[in-house]
């Protein structure tokens, strides 16, 4: 059975993601994995602190462990009472494990040896977005992750999925990811709003041109009937982005993660106050050319 993979470090944002992840296991029938990563404070001999993982951390593991099941308790009443108030409906089966080791390597290994659809993680709200996306666990695994990465915002309740914008450049290889996104529309019977977002210097000829032959090569490809095509005129891309969280009443927002321009700068410095007031709605970050269906 596919899973859901849910790290957690015991705070109210990983909670909210838990219980977000719950609710769209039930919807895709799929299982939830919880996980923690922990890691071990050792002493060098020249005197600085270093973090690694040591071979023998059974007390630390034990702890951790008993608190992991508390966390997977929790989780377990919640489905239970989803369970008598939709009695007729999948119950996602839990599990959770917990591992030594920088998290990053930690869900490598899991998504490598098991059927994982992709990690939902919390995010804690404006206050802290800046921590979060920078030099943060978060940020490191949207960086590094070969899965989608689903961003939960502190205290989001979840809702059926009818809408999702999908923020693109109009590169091709985001097709394939579509493609993989139309899985998860499908299931939700949501809409998928294709946002390209070009400044006033672009030629509207030119603009056009390259939108007609990515939608056209996307409904050759992509089995969604509902796609529709948005093209914001922006002073810039940031302003662009606030049309569609503004404008769009999304339930979900769709990115794909590249290390250059925009989207470098959406996990940099310079785009964190421009996400914050837009914390309020998941963000799913898909790695560059990724085509595996959901």
């Amino acid at each position: 059975m596919k899973k859901l993979l849910v790290p957690t470090d015991f705070s109210p944002a990983a909670r909210s993601a838990g219980r977000y992840a719950l609710h769209l296991a039930q919807e895709l029938k799929h299982g939830l994995l919880l996980c923690h990563s922990w890691l071990s404070p050792v002493e060098t001999p020249g005197g600085a602190q270093v973090v690694c993982p040591l071979a023998d951390d059974r007390p630390i593991n034990d702890e951790v462990s008993t608190q992991l099941k508390a966390e997977a308790e929790k989780l377990t009443e919640k489905r239970h009472e989803i369970a008598q108030l939709f009695p007729d409906h999948f119950s996602p089966p839990l599990a959770y494990l917990a591992a030594a080791g920088e998290l990053t390597n930690v869900l490598a290994k899991i998504t490598e040896e098991q059927p994982v659809t992709m990690v939902v993680m919390g995010l804690s709200g404006a206050g802290n977005l800046e921590h979060l996306f920078i030099g943060s666990q978060t940020k490191n695994v949207v960086n590094q992750a070969t899965y989608p990465v689903l961003l939960i915002p502190r205290d989001f309740t979840f809702r059926p999925i009818k809408r999702i914008a999908f923020a693109t450049s109009l590169d091709k290889s985001d097709i394939a990811v579509v493609h993989s996104l139309a899985g998860l529309a499908n299931i939700f019977s949501a809409e998928i709003n294709i946002c390209h977002v070009s400044n006033e210097k672009f030629e509207e000829g030119e603009d056009k041109f390259k939108a007609d032959i990515f939608m056209s090569e996307l409904c050759e490809r992509v089995n969604c009937a509902d796609i529709h095509y948005h093209h914001i005129k922006s002073m810039d891309v940031d302003h662009g982005l606030d049309w569609i969280y503004e404008h769009s009443q999304t339930d979900l927002v769709v990115m794909v993660h590249r290390h250059q321009g925009f989207f470098r700068r959406l996990f940099g410095v310079s785009h964190t106050q421009q996400l914050a007031k837009h914390i309020d709605l998941p963000l799913l970050v898909f790695p560059p050319g990724y085509g595996a269906a959901l």
